[in-house]
């Protein structure tokens, strides 16, 4: 997210240049300028009625009935960032930093004259936070659906979108959502205790309520406010009621607050952040305060607080043991998506705590040598230098500052002509191809606000549209919208309900759970397994990523949701259920999986009826997957890897096509052999086992594969050429076995995908690694993956490939994956994102039966088989429900592509298409 911006990332940029502006001369005026338009930016993000003294003039009244469902005066508050939504966790979050700014620095600001305007910003908010906790126990904690916002494109004027009202309560709690508001408030009673005294108690009485419910009723909000899951999830609430304590200390005085610091079992340790969603570095910093006053008894945990606000600060100052990466231009860089959220809260800590250091006249000893108040002072100032436009392409990254700013921020506001301009309405899909869309700088300029900024190449693109999305957040939605069985409580695609309860009855066996292969209700285990395989393979090679972007956890739970099943369908070491459902009646049928009633035979293989084709690759499943869970549950690791070790055996002894055997998947999933499956089985075996046994069977068998032209669920020697390459390239050039052969058929087919080749992959014209006609995005995606795995194990071994057309190095291959990502979700001739529900331009009717039906939620009046097919598979609307993250087949070798659900080939997704995306995702965002 570069060109998007935030109210949290502006709101450390006032005490940032409240202290920097407090020298002398041109640059004190710099910094005061920068520091006056900062606060215009708030006035620009006023939801409500606007009051008479409002600067920003482009604005206009909005969201007057924000409530009115519950009942509730819900009007006023802060809009987000670019969209129209009152998200009330990071909107607390800003309201504790804008008081903590208040605070900290109240004589800068009155000497620059603004201490009135941030009391008035920060009023603005906390009026919002009393109106949204009308009772102890109840907060109010989003107004608005996020989905449909994002899905518009209009003023906040215009807003037509629902505007629901979410709230936590006792019986659905939100620990961190009320802990976080309880801090804001005790933070804002400190800034106005010495000019309203009674708004002040007001506040802290606020605070203290939420603080005890906070501790009552513990849990993340998303669990009860799922609509915010999406945009703002929290990792945990103890962060939140640590801060909470923290500040009602601050505020009261009162020792339960810091006994409730000192008895807490977790301090948060060495964090690596201070944001939204993890305040530790913020409790600690109020801590370590207290610790250098000397006020209170300083006792072992007290000191720990201290050390671990110092090992941040020190890693920040580039003295401590696990430094934070600085850009070649300076700038402290953190994450990808809106890097300058994280560098403007590094730098208020460092800021804050050079007050501290020197009213204790104090310095910190870091693992590097020692920070002075003054060193802290300046590198805080040389994040704002950066910010401000000193910084190697000379760009201001607060808007409206200098000459040289962005000109397009992510922002619906301000992109689109002011209603005091024109007051005819704009609309949703008219946002989009009028205002988004343009490639005009925005009409209205976002003064003050500050953008997403460049990325760790000091790199800025100023366009709208140049923001990250959330697209492995969605990848992974897609897999609870396929999920069969009993669904979970924290199940987050909610227009599903549970369905094929009775899967495995006729055979006595449990068969329930698993995923439905694609647009139909299905359970295929051929396809199922190599969806497993790669999700797991993902989650093995992209294990850091998926944590950085805090998807890891969802992976882990996405693979287990179809290990569990394929354990169940595993009953003994030579039987494997293999299929449940009649796929032609499936197929003859347009019904919800809540409803069907087409026949759920269950089919499998044993030693009558082999199969070793599909025993193969489920093994490679298991042993991928027990790699995937060995750090998180030794004992899951174990089972997995007990059936793999069987599957593999049993595939071995006995061989032949699975089809023979089901010939009902023939139709649908027909395997043309079973040798690449023993390979891929066996390389996994290796790679999770260790164990010499499974090497030597790749090395006796006949062959390597030989050179591939794709890497699918039914050919697999790809992906184990792959895994030999990963061995030969980490053993060296001695690798004396058939190692090198493998790694040379594996480089052959990633040189022709980067068009080095000697029969490279054909593109179309926009630049789509173009393979077969029928769902062409699964043989993309599984060629990007490789691409970004392989980049891996090169830069690992520091060597390249050498291609028949030149050398490549890791990089390139990453960026020739990325470029097939950026395709994918909309860097192509028709402007659409293939990925549903990413963007705006995105496939609106998949072929798919429960996304293209009313919800069972909606309605729960049953669909027969042929009402399916005339009201819902033959309607010319949009489906009723969008399969977020799902992947459709995607365009033809001309860049062409038919949004009609008849349109199987190009609009049906399927499973394992979005498996190997999950993975690529993480290795280019």
């Amino acid at each position: 997210m570069r060109s998007s911006q935030c109210l949290w990332t502006s709101t450390s940029c006032i005490l940032l240049l409240s202290m920097s502006s407090m020298t002398l001369g041109a640059v004190s005026r710099h910094y005061g300028e920068a520091l006056t338009k900062t606060l215009l930016y708030f006035e620009a993000q006023r939801s409500g009625k606007l009051p008479s003294n409002q600067r920003v003039n482009w604005r206009g009244d909005s969201a007057l009935r924000d409530g009115s469902d519950a009942h509730v005066d819900l009007t006023g508050g802060y809009y987000d960032a670019g969209d129209n939504m009152k998200f009330g966790f990071p909107l607390a979050f800003t309201t504790t930093m804008l008081a903590w700014s208040s605070v900290e620095m109240t004589s800068q600001l009155k000497a620059h004259k603004e201490h009135k305007k941030v009391l008035a910003a920060l009023k603005w908010a906390t009026d919002y936070l009393i109106k949204a906790h009308p009772e102890s126990n109840i907060l109010y904690g989003q107004v608005g659906d996020g989905n449909s916002d994002h899905a518009c494109w209009m003023r906040p004027e215009d807003m037509t979108t629902p505007r629901p009202s979410y709230r936590i309560d006792a019986q659905h709690p939100g620990a961190d959502l009320a802990g976080e508001t309880a801090a804001a408030m005790a933070a804002a009673s400190l800034a106005f205790a010495p000019y309203n005294a009674a708004y002040a108690k007001k506040l802290i009485s606020h605070a203290k309520d939420l603080f005890e419910f906070a501790k009552a009723h513990p849990g993340v909000y998303q669990s009860s406010i799922s609509n915010a899951g999406g945009f703002y999830a929290s990792s945990g609430y103890e962060d939140e009621l640590l801060w909470a304590a923290a500040w009602l200390h601050r505020a009261t005085k009162k020792q339960i607050y810091l006994n409730y610091l000192n008895e807490a079992s977790n301090t948060g340790g060495s964090r690596t952040v201070f944001a939204w969603d993890d305040k530790f570095v913020g409790a600690q910093v109020l801590m370590a305060k207290l610790a250098l006053e000397g006020k209170v008894k300083i006792n072992k945990k007290m000191e720990e607080y201290k050390s671990m606000a110092e090992q941040f600060i020190c890693n920040c100052a580039q003295k401590g043991s696990n430094n934070v990466k600085i850009t070649q231009g300076g700038l402290l860089w953190f994450l990808p998506w809106n890097n300058l959220q994280y560098t403007t809260a590094a730098s208020f800590v460092l800021s804050a705590y050079s007050k501290y250091l020197k009213a204790a006249n104090a310095s910190i000893k870091c693992h590097g040598g020692s920070l002075q108040a003054s060193d802290l002072r300046n590198l805080a100032r040389a994040q704002v230098d950066y910010i401000l436009g000193s910084n190697p392409k000379n760009m201001s990254y607060m808007v409206g500052f200098g000459t040289n700013y962005p000109e397009r921020p992510h922002h619906r506001g301000a992109s689109i002509v002011s209603i005091k301009k024109n007051r005819t309405a704009v609309e949703c899909n008219a946002g989009f191809n009028d205002w988004y869309h343009s490639p005009a700088p925005n009409p209205n300029v976002l003064t003050g606000a500050l953008v997403g900024g460049p990325d760790e190449n000091d790199a800025y693109g100023d366009e709208r549209t140049d923001f990250q999305h959330k697209a492995l957040t969605k990848s992974l939605l897609y897999f609870e919208a396929q999920r069969s069985g009993k669904l979970p409580p924290n199940q987050r695609v909610n227009w599903r309900g549970d369905s094929a309860l009775r899967d495995g009855s006729d055979a006595h066996v449990d068969l329930t759970g698993g995923y439905y292969d694609a647009g139909d209700n299905m359970k295929f285990g051929f396809s199922l397994a190599f969806t497993t395989t790669m999700l797991a393979w993902s989650s093995v090679e992209m294990e850091s990523e998926l944590k950085t972007y805090k998807e890891h956890e969802n992976v882990l739970a996405a693979i287990k949701w179809a290990t569990d099943y394929l354990i169940n369908a595993h009953p003994e070491p030579n039987v494997l259920y293999g299929q449940v459902g009649d796929g032609y009646s499936d197929h003859a049928c347009w019904m919800r999986p809540e409803d069907m009633t087409t026949p759920r035979p269950s089919y499998r293989i044993d030693v009558q009826h082999p199969g070793a084709d599909l025993a193969g690759e489920t093994a490679a499943a298991m042993a991928a997957a027990s790699l995937a869970f060995a750090q998180y549950d030794a004992a899951y690791s174990e089972k997995l890897i007990g059936h793999a070790k069987d599957l593999f055996e049993f595939a071995k002894a006995y061989p032949g096509v699975y089809q023979s055997s089901i010939p009902n998947a023939g139709g649908f999933y027909a395997s043309s052999g079973y040798q690449d499956e023993l390979f891929w089985a066996a390389a996994w075996l290796h790679r999770a086992t260790d164990d010499q046994t499974y090497l030597d069977y790749l090395n006796e068998e006949y062959g390597t594969g030989g050179q591939r032209t794709i890497f699918a669920w039914d050919d697999k020697f790809v992906g184990a050429q792959v895994l030999m390459a990963k061995l030969a390239l980490e053993r060296g050039g001695e690798t004396g076995d058939k190692l090198q052969d493998f790694k040379n058929m594996a480089e052959y087919f990633i040189c022709n995908c980067v068009q080095m080749g000697s029969n490279n992959v054909k593109k179309t014209p926009g630049g789509l690694l173009w393979f077969l006609p029928w769902n062409n995005l699964q043989y993309t995606t599984t060629a990007s993956f490789v691409l970004a795995a392989y980049s891996k194990y090169l830069k690992a071994a520091n060597t390249p490939i050498n291609c028949p057309s030149g050398t490549f190095q890791a990089a390139d291959l990453l960026y020739h994956a990325r470029t097939q990502v950026d395709y994918i979700l909309g860097s192509n001739p028709t402007s659409m994102s293939y990925m549903v529900g990413f963007g705006t331009n995105y496939p609106k009717s998949p072929h798919h039966r429960a996304a293209s039906i009313v919800s069972i939620k909606q309605n729960s009046t049953a669909v027969t088989c042929n009402d399916g097919m005339n009201k819902w598979y033959n309607n010319p609307a949009p489906n009723p429900n969008v399969l977020t993250g799902a992947l459709v087949g995607g365009p033809d070798e001309n860049d062409a592509y038919g949004d009609a659900r008849t349109n199987f080939q190009q609009s049906e997704p399927v499973i394992v298409t979005v498996a190997p995306f999950v993975g690529v995702l993480a290795a280019v965002a």
